[in-house]
């Protein structure tokens, strides 16, 4: 390693570094079965540092490197979550300002078992120190794939005003999805596009994302990409396994079966309109429209959600649970919150000859929870119901539930509830008070049970 530096600059905002050589090396990055990483040589913190103040400048890079080479060095990354290990190796490597205002970039080398290149070069030099407006064109290849992409934005710091193209091609998704240890969400041939362009101070974005089997489609255009308050976008995704995608995109519980997703939205200032956003698969159809704020708590959002499948028991491990027979479900509901945050539903469910229809406050958002709902439960023969989530036989009768329930951490109260089993009823009205071994609960039954 040889690391030539500017002496007088170490004086200025932006150090430089007049050459930076590193030949004959290898790095290796490995982690155990206990989560153990052969680089965790520091001590754990005790305690949370004082945070330093930021410094008064904008450079994105806080030095400046003229000249960087790199010979003859290897890399490898492995643990046991890889199915195979990353070997990196580098020939040569070089970045370097060979006059002008322009870097250029030139690599050889290789990834696993595929050969390496990429050449290019951005301008002007001082942009990753200074900001401001950037020129590039970068080509990379690794085997058979190959990564384009060319273009300018106006402000590297905001990407204000980008004119930007990129195009992403290749003979198997699989075998670059297996490269990174992804999930098997896609396969086949891709050929991937996506532009920005800007239009009446409109970034416009316009995706053509043929990834193999999984195929990425979406247009439409913000203010600014950095948190935008105005704009529309539209898209589609489709692709054979919609579990390995949620895998990949660190979602556990989803189905493994082939899905479309469309989506329709509009932002406008703190307020996003969802026209259309829809889950369509084989057996399950999820649809969402409506009204959602980006405020802490979600305050005014309104979204109506309707429900569809042929067995929601496949689902179960969205919330961690064993997947079961379940059944088919048709549910239809309303979520909304108000002014402050105050969450309330109204929903109805239908499951065979059961139907559950609620509806009421739950809280705020966040918490704490103080749910005031009134229930009206009805079935002609909840026996098969019962079975799914007790595994026990019952007899056949018709049951009806009706009234509302409230809790708080302090009280349960039970209003007007009204239990019909068969020819026996039951009705209770009063309080459970859930502290001091429920002292001054109060409760008023009345139980008619003609055999």
């Amino acid at each position: 390693l040889r690391v030539s530096v500017d002496l007088p600059s170490l004086f200025d905002e932006i150090p430089i570094v007049t050459h930076f050589v590193l030949q004959n090396c290898e790095v290796e990055l490995l982690r155990n079965d206990s989560g153990i990483s052969n680089w965790d040589v520091l001590p754990e913190k005790t305690e949370e540092p004082e945070p330093k103040p930021e410094p008064d400048r904008t450079a994105l890079v806080p030095f400046s490197v003229k000249n960087l080479s790199i010979q003859d060095c290897s890399l490898l990354a492995d643990s046991p979550d890889k199915e195979i290990p990353l070997k990196v190796r580098i020939d040569s490597a070089t970045l370097q300002e060979p006059g002008g205002d322009r870097i250029t970039a030139n690599i050889a080398g290789g990834i696993n078992d595929e050969e390496l290149t990429l050449e290019g070069w951005l301008a002007p030099a001082s942009v990753l120190q200074n900001g401001g407006r950037l020129e590039h064109r970068i080509t990379l290849r690794a085997g058979d794939v190959s990564l384009v992409s060319s273009g300018t934005i106006a402000d590297l710091a905001t990407l204000a005003d980008p004119k930007l193209n990129g195009h992403l091609t290749g003979p198997d998704a699989a075998k670059v999805i297996a490269e990174l240890s992804l999930p098997p969400l896609s396969e086949g041939p891709f050929d991937f596009k996506l532009d920005l362009t800007t239009q009446d101070g409109m970034t416009v974005l316009d995706i053509d994302g043929d990834l193999g089997s999984l195929d990425i489609m979406a247009n439409g255009r913000v203010d600014k990409l950095i948190e935008p308050g105005q704009g529309n976008l539209w898209a589609q995704i489709s692709g054979p396994n919609l579990q390995a995608l949620g895998q990949a995109l660190g979602v556990q519980g989803l189905v493994a079966e082939q899905f479309e997703f469309v989506a329709d939205a509009r932002l406008d200032g703190g307020k996003v309109q969802i026209d259309e956003a829809q889950l369509l698969m084989p057996a399950d159809r999820l649809s969402v429209s409506g009204d959602m704020t980006l405020a802490e708590g979600l305050p005014g959002s309104r979204l109506k959600v309707d429900l569809k499948s042929d067995d929601l028991g496949r689902w179960a491990g969205l919330v961690n649970q064993p997947v079961l027979a379940f059944g088919a479900i048709d549910l239809d509901g309303l979520i909304q919150t108000d002014d402050k945050g105050i969450l309330a539903i109204e929903a109805l469910a239908k499951h065979y000859g059961s139907a559950l229809q609620v509806s009421g406050e739950i809280g705020p958002l966040n918490g704490p929870y103080r749910p005031d709902m009134n229930i009206d439960f009805s079935s002609d023969n909840p026996s098969d119901l019962l079975k799914i989530f007790t595994q026990q036989d019952f007899p056949d009768f018709p049951l009806e539930i009706h009234g509302n329930f409230a809790s708080s951490p302090e009280q349960v109260r039970f209003n007007g509830v009204a239990v019909q089993l068969d020819e026996n009823s039951l009705k209770v009205d009063g309080h459970l008070n859930l502290a001091e071994q429920f002292a001054g609960s109060e409760f008023e039954l009345d139980i008619n049970i003609p055999d």
